[in-house]
Parts: C-alpha cells; structure tokens; sequence
C-alpha cells in the first residue's frame, strides 16, 4: 500500500487517530495526497486553508479545498489575506500563514501541525541552503521541528512529487495544479526545472553527511558558548566557517532568526579579527570584545542609575548590592550618592590617575561591565570612591556584582 511510508512514519512519532493534528492544506497535489492519506489511515486532521487572492485561479483552488473537506467530512478552516505588493510575498505569505497555523493549533490544543513537504522540497531546499551559503541548524528539512512553540511534522518527507502527482491522476482525485508554479521568475521554480532525479539518492547522502558533521560542531559550541558568552581562546582556534556558527549561535540565542543575520554576523566576525575592545549595537543588544571573552548584552542592563543614601544599610542596585558604614569607602558624613561612571568623570582623591574612565580601565574591568560600573560620591557630587574591581572579584569589599 502507497500509505505505508506515512504510517510507518507517524507511528513512529507516536501519533495515532486519537491524536489531534491539523493540515495545511492548499489544494496541491502534496497536500491532497497527504491528507487523502491521512484519512485513508483513519486520522480525521482540521484542514487549515489560506487563500491569498494572489490570482485569477484561487476560487478554482477554493472549490477543491471545499470539496475535499465536504467529501470527507473533514473540519475546515480558512483564512483570508492579500499580500502588499511591495513585500517580498513569498516571505510575506509564509509569515501570516504560520502565525494562523500557531493561533489555530494553539487554540483548539493541537500537538501537531502536518505539512506535505516531500523529498523534492528536501532536496531544493538542501541546494538552496549551500547557494546562498545560509548558516542553518540542519541542513535539508527536518521531519519535525518546532518553529515559536508551533510543531511542525513532515511525515511525507519519504516520497517524490512525481510519485504523489502520479498516484493521485491514477485514483481521479482532483487537486489543483497551480499554474505560478511554473513562474521561472521564482528562484525554486527555475530549480526544479534543472533537478534530476536520479540524483536525488547521492544529494541525500551529502546532506546526511553534512548534518552529522553539524551536529558535531553544535555539539562543540553548546559546550563552549554559555552564559550568552565565549572566550576568545577559544574562538580563535577554529576555522572561519566555525567561527561564523559560532557567532550564529550568539546572536540567535537572543535575536532569533532574521534575514540580516547574516550581516550581523559578518560585522562582528571582521571585528574580531583585531584583538582591540569594542561595543557593537545590533538590535537591541550590545556584542561586546573586552580582550579576553566575547559577550552578548540586553541594552536595557546597561542604563543609568543615580541613587541619593542618607544612611547605613545594605542597598540593592539593579546589578550590585553594597553593604553602605561610615568610615568605609572614604565616607565620612552622610547623605552620599551612588550612580554609575560618567563620560570626564574626576576622581577628587589625591591618586595620580583621577580620570575615573582612565582607571577603571587600568583596573581591566571588563567592557560590558563599564558603563554600569558604580562610584560613590559625597554631598558636593565629588567622587570620593572608586572601587578596586580585584576587590570585588576577591570579596575582600562589601559589593557584590552582577557579573554576567
């Protein structure tokens, strides 16, 4: 039986006719065939259409989605767009339809969605991948994933195209051939014209072999980026392409995924090819060289604090808590003010470098550190105290500082 592979496949991912899936069905010769399947196995899957309006043929395609689901009673639901002309719609279009899968799934308490990639997507997608040289976490696709808490399950990885076209013309069950597939103006369209198949099998096992090789290396990096952090030994060892999965791995773990990653990446892979300090602004974080680790930071962790004390006691700042006395750190009388190191700041104390920059430097607090690094000051607003980082690392002072 053609439906074999499928059971196989969804048994094996421990999901039976009680479990809830829902399908995202298009009316496509994947789909059709994936959700005929299916219900051929007796899974009864929540068919989730949506309908783009994108040309003259979508109420061809809508009557098949209908008649599919009326036929076998299957629950439909659909959901309407049109895509600004000025975006990229294929991106565009992706988007919208995997926040509905999300809502819907979400919703109604579903476990799985289904998609009907097959092997003509793995492979596409697998040489799509290598041409634009995309820093991936698998190369190919993977039978499931999970994409912003939304599952996606691809049980129908195991057939061709061509082998689902076929079955389905020989069993007369209508699908809908959309006619933009053949648009060479689309990147993937143009691809598949060039495809062989007899290829396939040698392309397949180039990525298998990629993807072992990747998750070594993953393998490598979580064991050696931790705390939104690496030290630069480290990184300096590997090749540049492990560099670059390196700083993938950085940047996605707080950015996430976006089409400038890559960008992003390039721009702190070249600036770490000096040994020089530097803070580099990417979204809403801070990447940050001090010479000895490399550090992703939330910019709302380096803000300015000003905080007036008129008496002992122990005080809570947002990345340190000081234990305040008189006679400790040059306090004499009260009230005195604790704020973060400014730009000219001036050490009123009678040491040879009084430029609390300068010296907080010569100290080799960390960068990242440094913007929030705190001095205390007296009534008149002059520093009178600035601690000894050694100090601090040490405990041999009463502040205790946030240092990741």
């Amino acid at each position: 039986m053609i439906f074999k592979k499928l059971n196989d496949t969804l048994l094996r991912n421990n999901v039976t006719t009680d479990t809830l899936i829902s399908v995202a069905f298009s009316g496509g010769p994947d789909s059709v065939f994936l959700a005929y399947g299916l219900v051929k196995l007796g899974y009864k899957p929540i068919l989730i259409y949506i309908n783009y309006h994108d040309s003259v043929y979508v109420d061809k395609e809508e009557q098949i989605v209908n008649n599919f689901a009326s036929l076998h009673n299957l629950v439909i639901i659909k959901k309407d767009t049109v895509i600004n002309s000025e975006m990229n719609f294929e991106d565009e279009a992706r988007r919208f339809r995997y926040d509905i899968f999300r809502k819907i799934n979400n919703q109604y308490g579903i476990k799985y969605l289904l998609t009907a990639h097959q092997f003509d997507d793995l492979i596409e997608t697998y040489i799509m991948q290598k041409r634009r040289n995309n820093l991936v976490d698998y190369y190919g696709l993977k039978e499931i994933s999970n994409l912003n808490s939304l599952k996606v399950f691809r049980p129908a990885l195991n057939y061709t195209k061509k082998e689902m076209k076929e079955y389905l013309i020989e069993n007369m069950i209508p699908f809908f051939d959309d006619p933009t597939n053949n648009n060479l103006n689309r990147e993937r369209n143009l691809l598949r014209t060039k495809l062989n198949y007899k290829d396939f099998l040698s392309i397949k096992e180039q990525i298998d072999k990629e993807n072992v090789e990747l998750a070594r290396i993953e393998r490598l990096i979580k064991n050696n980026v931790l705390d939104n952090s690496f030290k630069i030994s480290f990184y300096k060892k590997l090749e540049d392409n492990v560099k670059r999965r390196v700083l993938y791995a950085l940047l996605k773990g707080k950015i996430g995924y976006q089409q400038n990653l890559s960008s992003y990446i390039n721009i702190i892979f070249e600036r770490l090819k000096s040994n020089k300090s530097f803070k580099e602004k990417i979204k809403n974080y801070y990447v940050i060289f001090d010479g000895d680790e490399v550090k992703i930071i939330d910019k709302k962790k380096l803000v300015k604090y000003k905080k007036k004390i008129e008496k002992e006691g122990i005080y809570i700042f947002p990345f340190f808590d000081i234990k305040i006395e008189l006679n400790k750190f040059n306090i004499k009388e009260f009230p005195i003010t604790i704020r973060n190191v400014l730009a000219n700041d001036i050490i009123a104390t009678n040491i040879v470098q009084n430029d609390a920059n300068n010296f907080i430097k010569k100290m080799r607090v960390p960068l990242y550190l440094r913007e929030y690094y705190p001095v205390i000051c007296d009534k008149k607003g002059r520093i009178i105290y600035v601690p000894y980082y050694e100090d601090i690392l040490k405990n041999k002072i009463n502040i205790k500082l946030d240092l990741h």
